[in-house]
């Protein structure tokens, strides 16, 4: 209460009545289910990831969370030194399941993203600068030429400490080393994710996959908020390079199997959630548009969102937009301890920084 009436004294406005909420709704915000906290998020890379990261840390954050950084020196530091709730997981590693049902309990959630194959080839091929590899005008084009030569090829991510592997480096990340998989093999691994993450996210279903995740963990639709930021332009984006696709497909038919089994996965959860669903993505998008244009903006006035049949109202303040373009502006507010693998996070809370529903 006390920081709603701060915020109101910031923007001493009068907010819009709330709007009736739909039955279809009602298990959503809060009336009929309980917040799911405990989170584990296996970060793909150049899948959406880092967004993904931005909103559940941003979640975490407000909501006084514990983080795990690493999951087994976690799990060396021994019992006594383990805190009593862990919340969330938020990083690039390649999924261990032995690891972490041994620190989470057992209703975590587990989420994580893919994307379309030969777009997220042509992201990570920018993003790794694989390019300066090959001396060639078109190092992307070369790459397909001779993509059996190099299809063992790896790049380094620092935050990975281990190389990822450019052929199939989502099944990687999920957990998949086999080499020459057989259909059956591939098959098996596909079931076994399923059985594994409570939800895929797919990037060509981005406001999909969020509204799901909001649904699935019984949170406020301001709280999948997000910015597009980093969005680049590069060469290889702008050319398709069709004709060099089955070449791609060739070597890399565990990911294209893993993104064509979820995707469709997606769709039949979309359908099963109800007639009220798109309604309520299109509430979303719209919602993102306009947090994105005030943010753009110069204006320093909180932003006021009013109450709609899938949402409460609520006030965003200037500063929170900060918040979403990077973690790292979170990281100055705060005291950072890490021990033995995990984070508790010591916070001043700021009520002019925070999103509040009214």
């Amino acid at each position: 209460m006390l920081t709603v009436l701060l915020q109101l004294l910031i923007c001493p406005c009068r907010f819009h009545n709330h709007v009736p909420v739909s039955s279809e709704n009602r298990a959503y915000i809060g009336q009929r289910c309980t917040p799911r906290n405990n989170i584990y998020l296996m970060k793909n890379h150049k899948c959406g990831s880092s967004t993904i990261y931005n909103i559940l840390f941003r979640y975490g954050y407000y909501k006084n969370m514990t983080f795990v950084t690493d999951l087994r020196r976690f799990l060396n530091a021994g019992h006594r030194l383990l805190p009593r709730n862990v919340n969330m997981y938020l990083r690039h590693a390649v999924f261990e399941p032995e690891l972490t049902t041994a620190v989470f309990p057992n209703k975590t959630f587990y989420v994580t993203s893919i994307r379309e194959p030969f777009a997220a080839l042509k992201s990570l091929f920018n993003y790794f600068a694989v390019g300066k590899r090959f001396k060639s005008p078109d190092p992307l084009q070369y790459y397909l030429d001779h993509i059996e030569q190099y299809c063992n090829i790896t790049v380094y991510h620092k935050n990975m400490y281990r190389s990822l592997p450019l052929s199939n480096h989502m099944s990687f990340m999920l957990g998949f080393t086999k080499k020459n998989p057989s259909q059956d093999q591939i098959k098996n691994f596909v079931t076994y994710v399923e059985r594994r993450f409570d939800l895929v996210i797919v990037l060509e279903y981005f406001a999909e996959s969020l509204v799901l995740l909001k649904r699935y963990l019984c949170w406020d639709l301001h709280d999948v908020l997000y910015l597009q930021v980093n969005r680049k332009l590069y060469k290889e984006r702008s050319i398709s390079y069709s004709h060099l696709w089955q070449k791609h497909w060739n070597v890399n038919k565990i990911d294209y199997a893993v993104y064509e089994h979820f995707k469709q996965t997606l769709l039949r959860k979309i359908l099963s959630e109800g007639s009220g669903f798109r309604n309520e993505v299109i509430t979303f998008k719209q919602m993102v548009k306009t947090v994105q244009s005030y943010c753009d903006s110069s204006s320093a006035i909180p932003l006021r969102y009013p109450s709609s049949e899938w949402n409460k109202a609520f006030v965003l303040p200037k500063n929170y937009c900060t918040y979403m373009k990077t973690t790292t502006s979170l990281r100055k507010e705060f005291r950072e301890m890490e021990v033995n693998g995990f984070i508790r996070y010591v916070k001043v809370r700021n009520s002019q920084h925070t999103v509040v529903t009214v």
